[in-house]
């Protein structure tokens, strides 16, 4: 019976795999006539094995084998590909699956590549490799989903005895005959990659390890060919060798004529140029973006790049305010264009969001620079698009429209803070009672205009690096009142002896203890200071009559600050004095802080007795209304701290907090709730329970009426 369709060898080789490697072989189901799979003999999980089970079940040919690696992707692919016996081969890798949507069209290939049919002679297909955030179902879809990175390989070929793979690393292929001549059509064959995180940067280092080696190699070898110097720049340029990333990409462009890899080399230098403090140097990196889009102007990288070192010119306080804006517009323009790129065909890596939501974020960053707020808006909800959740954007969106409603009589306060949480509640109290706020992230001059009538606000929360790039770098509108709120950790650093506080009308603190403690520290605080307690809208908070009972709350980052050490000394002290408690911890472990991660460490040391003792819950909840609900106490074993909203919030549903002795904490707290040792401790715990007086205490001295009462006051005050 004549064939309907050309047969399909699917070819992978694989090493350390068995996360991903039953995805991609399921995917191969309906399309394969035969699959060979060679694992590495370094294999140390199951690859094998699960390769072995899924074959047994495929039904159809197959081959499975280990082999030994010898950092050659060429020698492995070739070795692989002489198990191969169909019409075609396939190549995969075990960490990718064929896209459901692809397997369709490569039926419909392999159908047409029979003897007679019209793609008969065409000697190899292409596909699409993804790395998939999410999963559209064609390259034109993109403009709803968008993959990290994407980029076009060869990926289908008629077995003949001429096609090899050449080359160690970054292999290619080589050879065709008479009947097949080397050439091939472009389709939309779609491999999603699925690798995990972890695994994929074990795999980055040790392919930037072995690149490195073969492609210096590779050039010893043969110094005329062109395409070794560039993918050794390309890898020179991740690890961040720049000074010779930049030598072979210029070796490389004076061999090379192919536009793809060009483009690529031209966006490379550019890229490390505009990161220089060199004008000299931007000026060059300018110069190879637009050679960059010479080579491919369908590329949307190099417009985001001449748009990003326009932005960057634009922030340059020295420049005139004509010339700011200019660069701002340069900006836009470049933005704009690279919005105009649908996603291209390219062998080379192209990055996704380049393509769908990146340059329409870019233009929100222009227009937020420029005061045009409803082109912000109008961006920002085309980023939304692709990104639906993006809290930043959404805060942002808010932002800007509340500038769009700026009521002429009213009063305005512009606030900047890194870390909004404490401040958002006051800035939604005043935006309620006829002011005008606006909230931001970061200082920059050029928002100062939003404060143009005499007594308006600047608002900085912290004392950090807003308030002394504010008060170094440019003189302060008359009319305007600066206001600065320090919380506690600012006191542990050095930005208040930095601040010059002759700029500053007004300087808040939140509690006594943190407000001596800087004036012993900080003598050049000269500007008048007064005291804002911390505020809680005890209202959001179910009150209860309560007692004492085995259950007790934690919630904090495990830090020093935080008292690991104490907590940890307390905990055992518990389980000798209540061997049944429960101590609910709600925290997080900041990998990024090496103190915390220290402290995490010693926890980890210490928890094996208490691990029967301790529920861990996630710390990212904006309300403890509900997981408060069963807490009999609330521990504090913090050694540093100014206020404890977590404490605040537990008394205001009347339960009884247990209050280490921090330097200031019965200034903040009833004395009688805090305990300096264990005795203390256990007279606590068995002593008086007083739920109504533990809210109470709350409403009278830190409800967010009073805290935002006195902040009326004192911006009143300041208006005079």
């Amino acid at each position: 019976m004549e064939n309907t369709k050309a047969t399909l060898s699917v070819s992978i080789i694989a090493k350390d795999e068995e996360e991903t490697i039953v995805k991609a072989l399921k995917s191969l189901e309906s399309v394969a006539d035969e699959i060979v799979v060679l694992i590495d003999d370094a294999t140390t999980d199951k690859t094998f094995e699960l390769v072995s089970q899924f074959l047994t079940r495929f039904k159809k040919k197959s081959h499975l084998s280990y082999f030994k690696w010898e950092e050659d992707f060429a020698k492995a692919r070739n070795e692989a590909w002489n198990f191969c016996t169909c019409d075609f081969v396939m190549i995969m890798d075990a960490h990718e699956s064929l896209h459901p949507d692809s397997q369709k069209v490569l039926n419909d290939i392999l159908a047409r590549s029979v003897e007679g049919g019209d793609l008969n002679a065409v000697l190899f297909f292409s596909g699409y490799a993804y790395m998939f955030k999410e999963q559209p179902k064609t390259l034109e879809a993109l403009r709803e989903g968008y993959p990290d990175v994407f980029f076009l390989q060869p990926r289908v070929f008629r077995r003949n005895e001429g096609l090899r793979f050449k080359g160690k690393s970054h292999n290619y292929i080589v050879g065709s005959s008479e009947k097949y001549p080397r050439k091939f059509p472009i389709n939309e064959l779609i491999f999603v990659h699925a690798r995990s995180d972890e695994n994929a940067q074990k795999r980055a280092e040790q392919r930037r390890t072995m690149n490195l080696k073969n492609l210096e190699d590779d050039i010893k070898n043969e110094p005329d060919k062109p395409r070794p110097y560039f993918y050794l720049a390309q890898t020179y340029l991740e690890i961040k060798d720049y000074k010779k990333a930049e030598k072979y990409y210029k070796i490389y462009l004076g061999k090379s004529e192919w536009g793809d890899e060009r483009a690529q080399a031209y966006l490379g230098l550019s890229t490390m140029l505009a990161g220089e403090d060199d004008d000299a140097r931007k000026e060059e990196a300018k110069k190879y973006a637009l050679l960059a889009i010479t080579e491919r102007w369908d590329r949307a990288e190099p417009y985001l790049l001449l748009g990003d070192i326009a932005f960057e010119v634009g922030k340059d306080k020295d420049l005139s305010d004509f010339d700011r804006i200019e660069a701002f517009y340069e900006a836009e323009h470049w933005y704009k264009a690279a919005t105009k790129m649908k996603p291209p065909i390219s062998s080379l890596f192209l990055h996704g969001p380049s393509y769908a939501f990146l340059p329409y974020e870019r233009l929100c960053q222009v227009y937020d620079r420029t005061c045009r707020w409803q082109d912000a808006i109008e961006n920002g909800l085309i980023v939304l698009k692709f990104l639906k959740t993006l809290d930043s954007m959404l805060r942002n969106i808010q932002v800007w429209e509340k500038n769009l409603q700026v009521i002429p009589e009213n009063r305005s306060i512009l606030v900047f803070a890194r870390g909004a949480e404490f401040i958002a509640p006051i800035a939604e109290y005043f935006t309620k009672h006829n002011y005008n706020v606006a909230l931001h992230e970061r200082f920059d001059s050029d928002l100062l205009t939003f404060c143009h009538k005499p007594g308006d606000i600047v608002f900085f929360e912290w004392c950090d690096v807003n308030v002394v790039e504010a008060t170094r770098s440019r003189e302060k509108p008359a009319n305007q009142k600066w206001v600065v709120r320090l919380h506690s950790y600012e006191s542990y650093t050095n930005f208040p002896a930095s601040v010059d506080w002759n700029k500053i009308d007004h300087l808040i603190f939140v509690s006594k203890c943190i407000a001596e403690k800087c004036k012993r520290r900080f003598p050049s605080i000269t500007c008048p200071t007064s005291i804002i307690s911390n505020g809680v809208d005890y209202q959001d908070y179910s009150f209860a009559i309560r007692k004492s009972g085995k259950n007790f709350g934690f919630v904090g980052v495990f830090s020093w600050k935080k008292g690991i050490q104490g907590l940890m000394m307390t905990l055992k002290w518990l389980k000798t004095y209540m061997p049944d408690f429960i101590l609910h911890a709600r925290v997080d472990f900041y990998e990024g802080d090496t103190t915390v991660r220290q402290a995490a460490d010693y926890w980890d040391y210490k928890y094996a007795e208490l691990k029967n003792n301790i529920k861990f819950y996630p710390r990212r909840e904006k309300h403890l209304d509900g997981w408060l609900e069963d807490m009999d106490f609330v521990l504090s074993c913090s050694t540093i701290e100014a206020f404890s909203y977590y404490i605040a919030e537990a008394m205001c549903k009347g339960i009884k907090p247990l209050i280490y002795d921090w330097e200031g904490s019965r200034d903040v707290w009833p004395s009688d709730l805090v305990w300096d040792d264990f005795s203390e401790l256990q007279k606590l715990i068995e002593g008086k329970y007083e739920s109504k007086r533990y809210r109470d205490y709350i409403v009278k001295r830190y409800s967010r009426e009073r805290q935002t009462e006195q902040f009326k006051k004192l911006f009143e005050k300041l208006k005079d």
